[in-house]
Parts: structure tokens; C-alpha cells; sequence
């Protein structure tokens, strides 16, 4: 079975999806990790840095901070759909074996792509507070609140109703880990039925 976990950045997606792949015995696959990986694939690094310039790059190293500026601020559909088609491509071929095997997959845009058709038990985590999800942003990724402001504008809005379960996260791991045990029985009570 595969299980799908999303959410904002900062609602404790990660936590929540390690967690309950732990509890099942469940691989866990952060597909957000293999996106980054896949600027090591030099015809993917310069496709992208063809679409958004040299500015993203330091010392000739891909600069996810400044891809992500550009990326946010783009006003050019064309460069952004460009973008998305390479990138698209190359996660897609990185995943697809993973959606064959009993996993948690953990990935912000899952609902905007193709898996999404998946047969899949969908959870939303959400954050108790914006609040708290930027402050915990913020220190982690060391971003400033302009930025931050920027990348929520231009992410994604989740309906509640796709999803077989919602989670909020109050940001105590004892709470998470405790949901995510739930969550798992609930999973396995499923499987068995």
C-alpha cells in the first residue's frame, strides 16, 4: 500500500511520515530529497540553469535559495512551465518505482501531480498555527519573512476533503509520534478488511 503525506513546509509533514513508516514498517521516501538530487543530473542542471541563468548558481554549484527566489518571483508562465516539465520528468522517473511497494511517500506538491491518481491513503498535516510553522521555517531554513512571505503566496492551497485523514500537528514530537501510532493501526485495520 502507499500512503501519502503533505502539507505546507513547516507542519511537520517529515516527523509525521517518518514516523508512521516506522510504525508500519513502511519504506519512507522523501520525495522532496530526490528533487534535490536530481540537479546531479547534468542535463537537468543545465536546463535549469538555461531557464533561470547563472545567478541561481555559486562557485558553479546549484543554489537552492536562489532558485527558489527566482522561482517564486517568475512572472514568465513559460519559464516556469519549462521548469516544471524538466524537473516534472525527472522526479517522476525517481518515483514511479517507489508507488509499486509498500511506502510512505512525503512530498509538498503530491496533490499537483500525476500521482495524486494514485491509489493511495491520503493525510494532510497541517500546522496548529501559522505562526509557529513560519517561526519554526525561519529558523530552520534561515530565510527571512519576505521570503518565506513570497514562497507561500506561490504554494499550494490544500482541500481537506481529498484527504482520507487530516493531521495537526501541535509541534510536540510526544503528540506526533502518538497520532502517527494511531494513524498506523488505523492503516493496518484497513489493510486487513
Amino acid at each position: 500500500m502507499t500512503i501519502f503525506v503533505t502539507g505546507k513546509s513547516g507542519s511537520g509533514k517529515s516527523s509525521f511520515a517518518r514516523l508512521l513508516a516506522e510504525d508500519l514498517g513502511y519504506k519512507y521516501i522523501d520525495v522532496d530529497k530526490i528533487g534535490h538530487s536530481i540537479y546531479e543530473d547534468k542535463s537537468v542542471f543545465d536546463a535549469v540553469v538555461d531557464i533561470f541563468g547563472k545567478d541561481i548558481l555559486i562557485d558553479g554549484v546549484l543554489d537552492r535559495k536562489s532558485l527558489g527566489r527566482k522561482l517564486f518571483n517568475e512572472t514568465d508562465q513559460t519559464k516556469i512551465d519549462k521548469f516544471n516539465e524538466v524537473t516534472g520528468k525527472a522526479i517522476k522517473d525517481r518515483v514511479i518505482p517507489y508507488l509499486e511497494e509498500d511506502a510512505v511517500v512525503e512530498w509538498v506538491l503530491l496533490p499537483l501531480t500525476e500521482f495524486w491518481n494514485h491509489r493511495a491513503y491520503r493525510i494532510l498535516v497541517k500546522g496548529i498555527s501559522d505562526d509557529i510553522r513560519f517561526e519554526k521555517i525561519i529558523a530552520r531554513d534561515h530565510v527571512s519573512r519576505e521570503y518565506l512571505e513570497s514562497r507561500e503566496k506561490a504554494g499550494i492551497q490544500y482541500n481537506e476533503d481529498e484527504f482520507d485523514r487530516v493531521v495537526v500537528n501541535d509541534y510536540t514530537m510526544g503528540s506526533l509520534e502518538n497520532i502517527a501510532k494511531i494513524v498506523a493501526e488505523e492503516i493496518s485495520r484497513h489493510n486487513k478488511d
